[in-house]
Parts: structure tokens; sequence; C-alpha cells
């Protein structure tokens, strides 16, 4: 029932990730920054970096994405204290911390097996496999041939069933990503090998 519901999984999302924000967000120093830190902190007040962050949001909603230029020294001295410091949420999907923390990784492998060999784009179309057909609750002709086991769906009721359910779009992208490396990278395989032999590392993004 609420797989459907038209934003029930929009605001439970959301409230996931405020929480997650409130628990485990932080701000950090370097300590080589710390004391350049501590002396931009005592020259400005909450009032100021209010008026700031609002200057920049105001920018943003223009569709101004230069950089935030100070008008005084107060502003100036709330900049530095923002190139001092960082925002680590590097737990919450999507965010700032999480995509510095992947680049860590990604730079860990690199170190440890050598540049990446193969690079895959993968994009499962949901509207035309019969797979996000019957993730959504229809039922597919299993002895049918692969082009048409929903041929009684057209590409639009296809479209519309993923469009009225997105957590059955979800467990088909997830389902064909589980297929993609259990099979073709040999993840799911006893000898760990693949179509393209055995594979020492692989990293995946979600865009």
């Amino acid at each position: 029932r609420f797989q459907r519901h038209i934003s029930m999984p929009f605001v439970v999302h959301n409230m996931l990730l405020i929480r997650r924000s409130s628990y485990k967000a932080k701000l950090t120093v370097t300590r080589a920054w710390w004391q350049r830190a501590v002396a931009a902190l005592r020259a400005v007040d909450a009032k100021s970096i209010r008026a700031v962050g609002e200057k920049m949001s105001n920018k943003r909603t223009k569709n101004d994405f230069s950089r935030f230029e100070p008008e005084n020294e107060t502003e100036a001295k709330i900049m530095e204290l923002l190139r001092c410091i960082n925002f680590v949420d590097d737990h919450i999907p999507g965010s700032t911390g999480e995509v510095k923390q992947m680049r860590e990784e990604i730079r860990a492998i690199s170190r440890s097996h050598g540049t990446p060999s193969l690079f895959f784009t993968l994009n499962p179309a949901d509207i035309k496999n019969p797979l996000a057909a019957f993730e959504a609750g229809h039922d597919i002709n299993i002895d049918a041939p692969f082009s048409k086991p929903d041929s009684r769906y057209t590409e639009f009721r296809r479209s519309q069933s993923v469009a009225h359910n997105p957590v059955a779009a979800a467990l088909f992208y997830n389902r064909m990503f589980a297929i993609f490396l259990k099979t073709l990278l040999g993840t799911g395989r006893s000898d760990r090998r693949g179509v393209f032999g055995r594979v020492k590392s692989y990293y995946g993004v979600v865009e």
C-alpha cells in the first residue's frame, strides 16, 4: 500500500536523512589550522554568520553559483572560518562528506591494486524490461519469448506502472546490479571468476 503512495516514501526518506544528520554530523578542524579557526571564531557572532548564510542562499536561489565575495571585515573573517572547518557527514547518503569518503576509497583501491582496467556504465531500462513489470505486481508469461513476456502491456503501461510504484523500479534496479556483479564479475561464484576472469577488486557508485 505504501509503495504506491504519492508522497510518503519521500517524506519518510527526508525524515531519516534529517535524523542521521542531527545525530552523526560534526565539524572538524585540522590541527595546523586550529589557531586560525579560533581567531576567526572569536571575531564573529551568530547573527553575522546567519546574515552571510542568507546572502549565500539568495545567490543560489538566483542560480548564481559564483564565489561569495565578502563586503566587510566581519564577512571576511566568516569566510576564513569556513575555510578552516570541515563539515563531516559521511554517513548521510548523497552528502558532500560521503562523496569525499568515496573518493578516498577509490584512491586507496588504486594505490593497492593499480588504476582501474575497465569502466562500466550500467543503465537498466525499467520501462523495457519485463522484470520491472513483475516487480510492480503484474503477471508475466515466463514461457513466452524474452522480447514479449509481458506483451499484454504497452510501453506506456509499463512506464505508468513504474511511475506509480517507484519501489518496484528500485527493486528492479538493485536486482540488475546484483546479477551484473554475480555473473559478469563473478562475485557470486566460488572461484570468483567472471566473464573477464578473476576480478581483484571493483568499485561501484550509483549516480
